[in-house]
């Protein structure tokens, strides 16, 4: 837990400032406007072992929220700026609103000003400008920040529900491969000294591992191969639709994906952005390789007077199920709306499966790791076993 101090107003108006202990700036963030305060500022206090820096998506959404609300206060968005940059402590989303409140005051507007800062989305430049249009940009930055909200707390639990496996997993075979590099060449030589034959498993087992260089080099060849599938996965349409039949692991990056894109697309429409350029950006914003390289596509049928509904269907990536949810909400003439609540049901299924992953891994990681030093405490036990049987007779 850290302490933040905060300076702002309550609902009357009055000017209103204290402390608030939280895990993050977002969580400091929630406290504040819980307690019907909307701050002009939120800064870390500084104890003497500092907690870490917040993610940048913290940041980010808290940004964005405080922007919302001060610009309803009619607050001018250059001091808004500077009030919000100087609640952050140092780094490079600091420095790049810094930034954008000197393009500000230079004459620029804001979705201009955000263009060359390297912590905004290349999409979010698209939601300003379509906010600024519509007159409604204080909404545009309350969606962007609960949209990043949602999909930053999915993350989080999708890197916890892997790395306590994968931890669990790397010390077992930590423990296993040290023992029979470092041991088993110990038994080699016991065997030998007692004429002691050895089963056939551990007879393998001494082959591969009475020197280093094949554990080694089996190691070597895992990680290249890992790191050649992970760039395939990520770097081609083929790839991406393999990773998203994983189970369980690709549903949940299969409905972050396509949360994402509602979610833009949502704050796109209900900002009143025409649906055939709304569209292409969304599907950038889903960071999709297949729905990105479909853009161009897309938005012509768009163009030609076809139905959203009638667009989607053309990817695998959506599900027809989805594309015919977007079609009814479409019909209903409240697409945007459909978009924002299809972007919240996606949130909680990817969640949900989330901590189904979990569930499966975390015991199957315990599991592997009982059998990996199971069999090492077998491979160790054996050749007392044997001598002993061998005196006895």
């Amino acid at each position: 837990m850290a302490t933040f101090r905060f300076r702002g107003t309550d609902g009357a108006g009055a000017p209103a400032e204290g402390q608030v202990e939280a895990a993050t700036l977002e969580a400091a963030s929630e406290e504040v406007r819980g307690n019907g305060i909307l701050s002009l500022s939120l800064q870390r206090v500084e104890t003497a072992e500092p907690a870490p820096h917040a993610p940048d998506i913290d940041a980010f959404s808290f940004f964005n929220r405080s922007l919302a609300d001060m610009t309803r206060l009619g607050v001018p968005l250059p001091r808004a700026i500077s009030e919000i940059a100087r609640g952050l402590r140092g780094g490079r989303f600091k420095r790049d609103l810094e930034s954008v409140e000197a393009a500000l005051r230079e004459g620029r507007n804001f979705s201009q000003a955000v263009s060359a800062a390297a912590s905004f989305p290349p999409h979010y430049r698209a939601m300003l400008r379509a906010g600024e249009a519509s007159g409604n940009l204080a909404g545009v930055l309350l969606s962007v920040a609960r949209n990043s909200e949602g999909l930053v707390r999915v993350k989080r639990a999708l890197i916890n529900a892997l790395t306590y496996p994968l931890i669990v997993l790397g010390f077992g075979a930590a423990l296993a491969t040290g023992f029979l590099v470092y041991i088993l060449p110990m038994y080699e030589r016991l065997y030998r000294t007692f004429g002691m034959e050895p089963s056939g498993v551990m007879r393998l087992v001494i082959g591969f591992f009475s020197t280093a260089a094949w554990p080694v080099a089996g190691g070597i060849v895992l990680i290249v191969g890992a790191i050649a599938t992970l760039a395939w996965m990520n770097r081609s349409a083929s790839g991406e639709a393999a990773l998203y039949r994983l189970p369980l692991l690709g549903r949940v990056l299969h409905r972050i994906m396509l949360a994402r894109l509602f979610g833009s697309l949502g704050i796109l429409l209900r900002a009143r952005a025409p649906l055939p350029d709304a569209l292409p950006v969304a599907l950038a914003a889903s960071g999709s390789i297949g729905l990105s390289a479909m853009a161009e596509s897309m938005r012509a049928k768009l163009a030609e007077g076809r139905p959203l509904g009638d667009v989607l269907p053309l990817s695998p990536l959506v599900p027809p199920e989805i594309a015919g949810y977007v079609a009814l909400g479409d019909k209903l003439g409240r697409l945007g709306d459909s978009c924002a609540e299809l972007t919240d049901l996606l949130t909680e299924q990817a969640s949900a499966a989330t901590d189904t992953l979990f569930l499966v891994l975390f015991p199957a990681a315990l599991a592997s790791t009982g059998a990996l030093l199971g069999g090492a405490c077998i491979a160790l036990l054996q050749p007392h076993f044997q001598f002993l049987e061998r005196v006895g007779r």
